[in-house]
């Protein structure tokens, strides 16, 4: 706005009456329209409307200034006849100088008025080339209308479209914005399908390998039978005039001879296959005293059993059972009571059977929560170790000090402490939110004593010392592989292999 002040204003002040021509000033009013239009907003009609206005003006000045040129030629016309008259009729005149005087006069007015003629014509020529470009220019600014319209249209376009955009945009967002809401819960019933499938799938792979192994057990207990009644009827047969007859019949399956006292089968050195509650003693008698009860492994292993096998013990008076006794792991004299290898048996258990026991003593079992309180609980040191194995045939182990597993009244609370080992502690203490397992209640899916407010057992499968939930569940779903499927839900010993790694054996002793 300064510059258009101190720069152009100026020209517009040039009077109507001088030499510039008008079609200069035509040019310098237009542009300057044009550049008040880009500046200030003006619009095509208000420039055309001003270069109406102008060509109106310049008409109007032609019109007025041709009138006046022609009262001044015909004025300076008289001039020049009188003058000329003068000059013919030769007047007299007093000096030489007087006359000298009025010719100057008359070669200086004629001057003028040429000088006045030929600006005249050459303003005339001018304004008449001017009205005929006029109509060019109009049609020019036509034109710059037109296509200015044609962008405004397409301006106007653009924006619908951006409008458009912009409310697609804000339809989508909305609609991400709900799928992002129904994601979390479509992921949840997704899991929750997975999960029933595994557990149908798992259960029928586990039924399946139950009924496969019960119907191989079926088939061994026949055949031991099957050997037990030709054994007894070769015997009877031998001694038709009865000077041998059956002195001792151990467990049902070994015979004693009368002579020697010795064992006449090799029975003695045959491992059964057998479940828990049935399971008969299978181990050779002390040299020294043939007839003595044992009440542990460790009591066996220091009466010169050193033979890993199925012993009988007593647990109370008169009253016996099968266990595994290992004989060759530091030191012997172990208790075995629970042993997971091939995924053969089920552990998704109620109370009553983690409470008396089951499975096979020389494949997977779990001995009884109440034989692991009448073992344990009696005033008696014991030890706990535990062994390990992945499915790369990597091995480790955590020993403890201090086990115990107290009566059904305290729902067999564990007692633990004391580690020592290379996996980690993963079942006395614990550094993460789940809890340590020592002074735990057990649980299983029909009795929950663990400290969360679910149902740790019916959520992760099998019976354990669980708390919130757990740091180590050797009872868990068995897996052919090493990944979990659905994490934590394997088993797990978290401070040696972490929550995604399901291992392949586990043993729990104690002595």
């Amino acid at each position: 706005m300064k510059y258009f002040q101190q720069n152009l204003q100026p020209l517009l002040l040039i009077p109507t009456d001088s030499t510039v021509n008008g079609k200069m000033r035509i040019y310098i009013v237009s542009y300057l329209f044009l550049i008040t239009n880009s500046a200030f907003g003006f619009t095509l009609e208000q420039v055309m409307e001003r270069v109406d206005y102008i060509e109106d003006r310049v008409n109007k000045e032609s019109k007025f200034r041709r009138d006046g040129f022609k009262t001044l030629i015909n004025e300076i016309g008289s001039l020049k006849t009188m003058l000329q008259q003068v000059l013919e009729n030769k007047v007299e005149v007093k000096d030489t100088e007087t006359v000298q005087d009025t010719k100057n006069t008359r070669s200086d007015l004629e001057q003028k008025v040429l000088l006045l003629t030929n600006a005249f014509m050459k303003e005339k020529i001018l304004n008449k080339r001017f009205r005929r470009e006029i109509p060019e220019l109009q049609r020019q600014v036509q034109d710059l209308k037109t296509r200015s319209d044609q962008i405004f249209t397409g301006v106007e376009d653009t924006l619908s479209g951006i409008e458009f955009i912009k409310n697609q945009n804000r339809e989508r967002q909305e609609t991400f914005i709900m799928l992002e809401d129904e994601i979390p819960k479509i992921k949840g019933y997704s899991l929750n399908l997975l999960e029933q499938f595994e557990n149908t799938e798992i259960t029928e792979a586990e039924n399946f390998s139950k009924i496969k192994n019960d119907t191989k057990e079926i088939k061994k207990n026949i055949e031991h039978l099957k050997d037990s009644q030709e054994l007894c009827l070769e015997n009877i047969n031998i001694n038709n005039n009865l000077t041998k007859r059956p002195e001792e019949l151990v467990s049902g399956k070994v015979f004693v001879s009368k002579e020697n006292d010795s064992v006449t089968t090799d029975h003695l050195d045959r491992e059964c296959n057998c479940s828990v509650s049935s399971c008969p003693v299978n181990s050779k008698p002390a040299p020294d005293d043939p007839m003595a009860s044992y009440t542990s492994c460790l009591e066996l292993y220091d009466s010169g059993f050193k033979s890993n096998a199925i012993y009988n013990i007593e647990i109370e008076k008169e009253r016996n059972i099968s266990v595994y006794c290992d004989m060759t792991t530091d030191g012997g004299g172990w208790t075995v009571f629970q042993r997971r290898q091939d995924g053969s048996v089920d552990f998704v258990r109620d109370w009553n059977e983690y409470e008396t026991g089951f499975g096979n003593l020389i494949g997977e079992f779990w001995l009884g929560n109440k034989y692991l309180n009448l073992l344990t609980d009696n005033d008696e040191p014991h030890e706990l170790r535990i062994k390990l194995e992945d499915h790369d045939g990597n091995r480790a182990y955590a020993k403890y000090s201090s086990f115990k597993v107290e009566s059904k009244g305290t729902n067999y609370k564990l007692y633990v402490s004391g580690y020592t080992g290379n996996a980690g502690d993963s079942l006395a203490k614990s550094d993460s939110t789940f809890g340590p397992h020592d002074q735990m209640e057990f649980s299983t899916r029909d009795q929950d004593n663990d400290k969360t407010s679910s149902n740790c057992a019916s959520r992760w499968k099998g019976g354990w010392w669980f708390n919130n939930c757990f740091d180590s569940h050797l009872n868990g779903l068995y897996q052919k592989q090493s990944k979990c499927k659905t994490e934590w839900k394997c088993i797990i010993w978290n401070t040696w292999k972490g929550s995604r790694y399901a291992l392949k054996f586990t043993e729990m002793k104690f002595r």
